[in-house]
């Protein structure tokens, strides 16, 4: 019997062991943000129970939690879990949120997310744009993701490059696009 149980357990580890991390974001939208659209796309093992789990907005300028975002349910079967306005396709959980918009016309900003699990620990940490000198906003290698400022008429993204790739530098991880990559598409 303890064979079986040893053996049973290698067989199913590596289903279970997985990283969950922040995949793809829309944050900011042409001229007044409208969070129908706006998403936070999550990659991570299927079936994972995000209930209890939270993705948290930190304030570049200072570190102050601004807003929390309470997740609940579970991964689908192709790893992606949508969190968004309800115009989202493919949205698993309804639930308009805005993340602060980092850098503008105005100058540099950063502004960062916080993936925490069901135990408030940190599981994946994204800071986004340049911070100004005041700021403080330090990203995952010590290095931020772009800030893609929405211009021309189109609303840009920042998405894991590659799709669901995690190196723990954000410089290096992710990338503006002007197309939504995920599963919000």
């Amino acid at each position: 019997m303890r064979l079986w149980t040893i053996l049973m357990l290698s067989v199913l580890a590596p289903m279970a062991i997985g990283q969950v991390m922040l995949n793809e974001i829309l944050y900011d939208t042409q001229s007044t943000d409208d969070t129908s659209i706006m998403y936070t796309e999550i990659f991570g093992p299927p079936g994972t129970d995000l209930t209890g789990w939270t993705i948290v907005g930190i304030n570049g300028n200072g570190g102050a939690v601004y807003l929390t975002v309470n997740l609940s349910g579970s991964i689908p079967a192709d790893g992606y879990f949508v969190v968004g306005g309800g115009s989202v396709p493919n949205v698993d959980l309804v639930s308009p949120h805005d993340w602060q918009n980092a850098g503008g016309p105005s100058g540099p900003q950063c502004d960062g997310l916080d993936l925490r699990n069901g135990q408030g620990t940190t599981v994946d940490h994204l800071c986004y744009g340049e911070c100004a000198a005041s700021e403080t906003c330090e990203g995952e290698g010590g290095s931020n993701a772009p800030d893609p400022f929405p211009s021309g008429g189109t609303n840009r993204v920042i998405a894991r490059i590659p799709d669901h790739s995690d190196t723990d530098n954000n410089a290096t991880d992710w990338s503006s696009n002007d197309t939504i990559s995920g599963r919000a598409e």
